[in-house]
């Protein structure tokens, strides 16, 4: 490898050697987003896409059996499930590699199946200002607890129960 006499980094001509790898076209979110849902929940509700905000690139509303309803967002590497009543949210921040989207999405769809089942608690939990309603969920990653301003979603090293 030869290098420029007045700099530390390869020459142009060593540049023009390497060999381009042909990059993977990412699946458009919404698509992601739909195949999600589809795996996890299945056809046990009904889906509406929504026009998605500024910030999204794309957003499902779920809305299941009994009237409860539901929204998935994914928008980079920020992916958020909102909940109507309580009207709480939980998201959760990915590198934006698209394994890890759909890795993501996935673990909102699952709390999100398991809300619009009702296999859910409304806790109230005791603030400066009073109570706020927080929500419970259990789905095979852990417990989910999921309040107005602060949440608690399973990691990995969480220990189960």
């Amino acid at each position: 490898m030869r290098r420029c006499h007045r700099h530390r980094y390869p020459t142009p001509s060593v540049w023009t050697d390497a060999v381009v790898a042909t990059p993977v076209p990412p699946t458009d979110p919404s698509e992601l987003l739909r195949r999600v849902i589809a795996d996890v929940i299945g056809d046990q509700v009904s889906v509406e896409v929504q026009a998605p905000g500024a910030s999204w690139q794309a957003h499902v509303r779920l809305l299941g059996p009994e009237g409860r309803i539901c929204d998935l967002l994914t928008g980079g590497e920020w992916q958020e499930a909102r909940f109507h009543t309580p009207r709480v949210r939980g998201f959760i921040l990915s590198d934006g590699t698209e394994a890890e989207v759909e890795a993501t999405l996935r673990k909102l769809a699952r709390t999100s199946r398991e809300y619009l089942q009702g296999r859910y608690l409304v806790r109230d939990a005791r603030g400066l200002f009073g109570t706020k309603p927080t929500l419970v969920l259990r789905t095979e990653d852990g417990e989910w607890r999921i309040g107005q301003r602060t949440s608690r979603v399973p990691y990995p090293s969480d220990p189960p129960g």
